[in-house]
């Protein structure tokens, strides 16, 4: 007799198959857990099979036939929802991850992000979701909404370091509310219908947030309830009452008394048999309120930390770099050694251009923790202003064998080919980067420079541009767009550029040094002797910021010659001179003021020196029109200081 066919079980979840395919997706046995939850999928068609079999189809790598599960099935639960959104933002369908995450209603501001969706809204997902919403954002151009939505993230859950990196980058307005929890809205229009509605809205909690139970307690602490509040409260106290009795905490035997208290209530004491009453053993809820309250230290304390690297970060993006060494010097000795606190003291001292620092902490870094990837970018910077290139192509090495997906792999092996002059295989290393981390401004940063240095200045132009787009608070692709300027004879728009990046990084001795040279030019190009003035006072700041920078202190001289001031350029020169006694353009210069002040005698003494070190470097003989070319790198040391800490570092102005 044919056996009949199997009917359709009815759609019952099974608490067993569920924990056994969370079992074998917690034991990386992603094949198991795909059969399973096909077959339960299959069985009972419910929500929670359908989020298991797509969970276990994108962790196996299979995240088209996960989203075909998902649309078929209809995201009907947060979970499915936020899969869903998640596998679009994934494929870089932005439109699809708006329209799963985005809530229908309109803002109740003007220029606020929309809400996010309903059944999203107080889940475990609300933070990533705004993370997740922040990037779109952000690939869209919608730089105000991406940084409000890395605010309402941190608010929900302060502990995710990569956007608290994200919203370092736009400067991390209200982070301290943010951090605390209170969602300090970032537009003053908003602020002020805020308080509008409210008494004093910038210390009231958001609705939904993950709160130790020491904030919950300074929450409801510091709140004052309306009498109508307090009276709904009373009530549904006393009813509470009525309905059901007290139950014991402690028996202690044959009673001893009864408590009256001194309201209307009146409860019945608990027994207590006074001379068989033995010591007590402490209690299991007394000792998980100990282990809760512990670990709401060990929560504030990983807060607490996570808020300082947050000030680092905002410090080292708006470069204030004494700021920013400050607050690290703050932080315990045990923080310090944390990778991620290695890694922004590489960053500190690159910013600071103290190369070799830098390199011995990245490489403690990437020696204890070879797993920590980020900042190993920045490494290979230091490595490549060291001229270190065994030591760089070792790192490149091992990066490309363990992480070949990470953008960071792809800038050191570009800064490699780069040190080597192969500026071809240099610029496809630096645009993988790119293409796999889009909104990396430094790699783009690195890009657009290898490309100026080649000749390449309308796609230069174009990367710097998109550099100043994911990288607003950047300095460097001002730098790169003014140099394309000046290659193109353009000294104004140069000029405005090289005003921007040091508006950007005011500290930045190089950065005005090049500003300097930019103002010179614009003298040299219309005639006029303001320019030079300008520049003259830029360098004189630049020598207060670091007096040991030699390059700064000729330009600063060669200024002061260009305009007529000979005997304060000779004053420099000499001192430049006994610092730095076999360098050939301060001789020729210094032979030039004592031929304009008269003294022919020193003017030749200077030129036969110059002469003897040209023949010692095999410099080519000194024409009349060297004196505007800009000065080669006096030693390696202050080669370094040329500049900006970028790899590889933007070219040296071209004669004029």
């Amino acid at each position: 007799m044919a056996s009949s066919p199997p009917t359709a079980a009815p759609a019952v979840a099974s608490p067993t198959i569920e924990a056994a395919i969370n079992n074998c997706l917690q034991h990386f046995e992603f094949s198991d857990a795909v059969n399973l939850a096909e077959l339960y999928y299959t069985q009972t068609k419910n929500d929670v099979a359908c989020f298991l079999l797509t969970k276990s189809l994108h962790l196996s790598g299979f995240t088209t036939y996960a989203t075909d599960v998902i649309r078929k099935h209809g995201p009907k639960t947060p979970d499915l929802r936020y899969l869903l959104g998640k596998l679009a933002f994934e494929a870089k369908e932005y439109p699809e991850v708006e329209k799963l995450f985005v809530s229908k209603i309109k803002p109740p501001f003007r220029g606020t992000p929309p809400e996010i969706h309903p059944d999203l809204k107080g889940t475990d997902h609300e933070p990533f979701v705004y993370s997740i919403l922040a990037s779109v954002y952000k690939e869209s151009n919608r730089e105000g909404f991406s940084s409000r939505s890395y605010q309402r993230s941190i608010v929900a859950l302060p502990l995710l370091l990569s956007n608290l990196k994200k919203y370092a980058e736009y400067g991390a307005p209200n982070i301290d509310s943010a951090m605390k929890g209170i969602d300090a809205r970032c537009d003053a229009r908003t602020r002020g219908s805020s308080r509008a509605n409210s008494s004093d809205s910038s210390e009231r909690l958001p609705e939904h947030r993950y709160m130790t139970r020491q904030r919950a307690r300074h929450s409801q602490s510091s709140r004052v309830p309306s009498p109508r509040e307090k009276e709904k409260a009373i009530n549904a106290l006393f009813s509470e009452d009525r309905a059901k009795p007290l139950s014991p905490r402690r028996s202690h035997g044959s009673p001893l008394s009864a408590i009256n208290t001194s309201d209307d209530r009146h409860v019945a004491a608990e027994p207590m048999d006074v001379e068989n009453h033995g010591p007590g053993k402490p209690l299991l809820a007394d000792v998980d309120e100990n282990q809760q309250s512990r670990g709401d230290e060990v929560y504030e304390e990983m807060q607490h930390y996570m808020h300082q690297m947050c000030h680092i970060m905002t410090h080292l993006t708006t470069f204030k770099i004494e700021e920013a060494t400050a607050a690290f010097e703050s932080m315990s000795e045990a923080w310090k050694k944390l990778p991620l606190s290695m890694e922004y003291l590489g960053r500190i001292l690159c910013e600071k251009i103290e190369y070799k620092q830098a390199a011995v902490v990245f490489d403690e870094l990437h020696a204890r923790y070879p797993y920590h990837i980020d900042g190993m970018d920045y490494f290979s910077t230091a490595l490549w202003q060291l001229r270190l290139g065994t030591s760089l192509s070792i790192l490149a090495r091992e990066l490309t064998d363990q992480a070949r997906h990470r953008a960071e792999t792809w800038i050191v092996a570009g800064n490699l080919y780069s040190l080597e002059k192969q500026s071809a295989t240099s610029i496809e290393c630096f645009d993988r980067a790119t293409r796999l981390y889009p909104i990396n401004g430094y790699a783009q940063c690195l890009l657009g420079t290898e490309l100026f240095e080649i000749g390449h200045l309308d796609r230069a132009e174009r990367v710097f541009g998109e550099a100043l787009i994911h990288a607003p608070h950047e300095y460097r692709p001002h730098v790169g767009l003014g140099l394309i300027e000046q290659k193109r004879a353009r000294m104004s728009k140069a000029v405005e550029h090289l005003k921007n990046a040091t508006r950007r990084n005011p500290l930045n001795v190089v950065l005005q040094c090049q500003l300097a040279v930019m103002y010179q030019s614009l003298r040299r190009s219309d005639g006029e002797t303001r320019p030079v003035e300008t520049a003259i006072e830029i360098l004189s700041h630049a020598i207060k910021l670091n007096p040991q920078n030699q390059t700064t202190r000729f330009h600063y001289a060669k200024a002061l010659y260009e305009c007529k001031r000979y005997n304060e350029a000779k004053i420099e020169l000499e001192a430049l001179k006994h610092r730095i006694p076999t360098e050939t353009y301060i001789n020729k210069l210094l032979s030039r003021c004592y031929r304009k002040l008269g003294d022919k005698q020193n003017a030749k003494t200077n030129d036969v020196l110059s002469i003897r070190e040209e023949d010692t470097v095999g410099d080519q003989p000194f024409e009349e029109e060297d004196i505007d070319v800009d000065v080669p790198a006096i030693t390696q040391n202050q080669q370094q200081q040329q500049h900006p800490p970028q790899a590889p570092p933007l070219p040296p102005q071209q004669p004029q």
